[in-house]
């Protein structure tokens, strides 16, 4: 990995330079009512809850596992199994639409996709022709 120039050891500027990671450390919490956690479509907002229940280090595993996403239903019953009132549980649904709403409203709009210069061209023409084709008939 190394190379000897004029006495000195240096890398060699060629070589690939490689990243290994040796472990990971895992969390496991409690799952509750937690605004951070809004939801993309609909229903109540869960996340994690408390201190970690459960602390542990391992090694990383190859495989790739999708993301665990709930649904709005398995989301209520979450909560319902916490203990919540379905009367608190329509609140924190009501809470985490206001959120969704004013994110939507502070989102850029989207630029329009740059027309080329022939489709340019063509509505400039038509604009100044300003033919009425209904009165052509």
């Amino acid at each position: 990995m190394r190379n000897i120039k004029n006495g000195k050891f240096y890398l060699a500027a060629m070589q690939g330079r490689r990243v290994a990671f040796g472990g990971v450390t895992e969390y496991r919490f409690a799952l509750g009512y937690g605004g951070s956690a809004i939801p993309v479509e609909n229903g109540p907002a869960i996340g994690l809850v408390g201190s970690p229940m459960r602390i542990r280090c391992r090694p990383i595993k190859s495989k790739k596992r999708p993301l665990q996403k709930y649904t709005r239903d398995e989301r209520v019953e979450i909560l319902k199994s916490a203990g919540y009132d379905m009367k608190d549980i329509v609140d924190f649904c009501m809470d985490a639409l206001d959120v969704r709403l004013s994110r939507n409203a502070n989102l850029r709009p989207k630029k329009r996709p740059k027309q080329s210069p022939v489709v340019q061209r063509n509505t400039a023409l038509n604009a100044a022709a300003n033919i009425d084709y209904l009165d052509a008939m």
